[in-house]
């Protein structure tokens, strides 16, 4: 098996054109802290400090709803998730509601939601340390946390309907949900350090891998967890090449479109400088937005960062910061228009695509990430490839067609 030494670098890179700020000073929103944020169809959904929910359209119409004009349960709304039906739902200090775009619907009033997810149409929501679950038109207590002041609470759903729980307590930090049996995650030697960790946040990636943001020892790290493979990636603080001492704090983590992970940042959550960082596989690149702000006075960190489908990266600080850099053309092609065999393979894998579309070129990874196998291909729908040289395990390919499209799937060589 050939050998690829992966260099991780981080740099500090200048800001262009390709960032946006959303404030108080040049568009019709309120001056506050942005939350959380999510996307249904077209619309970008924002939940803030004292404002309400905030909903920004295809058109660039931005609309407040707040106490005052509908009939949200609270102002101060932590958490925003949408289900496949479209429901904007939302967890507050005064209880658990969604949006259906017409009617405001509550649940749990006066309770503070510590947490909360969605897969599919169903609802997970962390009411003080109990566990919910809503399917259907019925609420169900699932569990209830013995966890005594933990100030954060992350909740994340994967590709198959596993619900994964990380909290900051410093101890017994991640569990994961598999239908009603709640689970401790026992962590192997290489990930024992996150269960002695502060969590701050979690993220899925299209390939159904879990990232992790954590605090250990003083210093900030990202674990990348292949769930079905059950191995885990550290990346330290040489990896992101940043000093320890600056208590740089990680507060959100998001994928976009091509899993390129996006992570937001501060020092001790509050002082400058604030950056965004963003890692596509490879490198590990810094985007300082200090200079965005127009008030250098101004302590507000980023409290959260999210993706589009579009690629286009939204940081959550006082209005919002729109990164349209990440922004791309492809595709990933349905499964249904292409054909892997065989899998497991001893020597080559073959791929078959549908539609019309022609292969260009491929890449090759291991479950660490590291590249191992890349090259051109004669234009064709039909590829073959010789994985002979590769050890036993499970591997990833990335096939990009001519048209811009890409397939990403898992293979078995044995």
């Amino acid at each position: 098996m050939k050998k690829y030494l992966l260099i991780l670098t981080l740099c500090v890179l200048p800001l262009n054109a390709q960032f946006s700020f959303y404030n108080s000073e040049n568009s019709n929103i309120p001056l506050s802290i942005i939350l959380d944020i999510d996307q249904i169809d077209d619309t970008m959904w924002f939940s803030t400090h004292n404002s309400g929910i905030i909903s920004l359209s295809e058109q660039g119409i931005w609309q407040v709803y707040d106490t005052n004009n509908s009939e949200i349960n609270a102002n101060d709304i932590p958490h925003i998730e949408k289900t496949s039906d479209n429901k904007l739902w939302y967890g507050s200090i005064k209880g658990l509601g969604n949006f259906d775009g017409v009617n405001w619907t509550s649940y749990f009033p006066n309770k503070n939601i510590n947490g909360l997810a969605t897969y599919k149409n169903i609802v997970y929501a962390l009411i003080y340390y109990d566990l919910y679950r809503f399917e259907g038109e019925k609420w169900d207590k699932l569990y209830s946390f013995d966890i005594i002041n933990s100030p954060f609470f992350n909740l994340v759903n994967d590709k198959t309907g596993v619900l994964w729980i990380g909290f900051s307590t410093l101890e017994n930090t991640l569990f994961k949900l598999v239908g009603d049996d709640l689970q401790k995650v026992e962590l192997n030697v290489t990930a024992q350090e996150i269960d002695s960790s502060e969590i701050t946040s979690m993220a899925i990636d299209s390939l159904n891998n879990l990232w992790i943001t954590y605090l250990y020892l003083r210093e900030q790290r990202v674990a990348k967890y292949n769930i079905e493979s059950d191995v885990w990636k550290i990346f330290t603080k040489d990896d992101l090449n940043y000093s320890d001492s600056e208590r740089t704090v990680f507060t959100d983590i998001t994928v976009a479109p091509d899993n390129t992970i996006f992570i937001s940042s501060a020092i001790n959550r509050y002082r400058s400088p604030r950056n965004l960082v963003e890692y596509d596989g490879a490198e590990w690149k810094t985007y300082q937005l200090d200079s965005l702000y127009t008030d250098s006075t101004c302590l507000c960190p980023l409290r959260c960062v999210a993706s589009d489908t579009k690629g286009n990266i939204w940081t959550g600080t006082y209005g919002v910061i729109k990164y349209a850099g990440s922004q791309t053309s492809v595709t990933n092609i349905d499964k249904s228009s292409y054909t892997i065999y065989p899998n497991p393979t001893t020597s080559s894998i073959n791929i078959e695509l549908e539609n019309e579309a022609l292969a260009t070129s491929y890449k090759i990874t291991d479950t660490k990430g590291e590249q191992v196998l890349t090259g051109s291909l004669s234009t064709s729908s039909s590829v073959s490839i010789d994985v002979e040289q590769l050890s036993s395990g499970v591997y990833i390919i990335e096939l990009t067609t001519s048209s811009g499209e890409m397939i990403i799937d898992k293979f078995v060589k044995r």
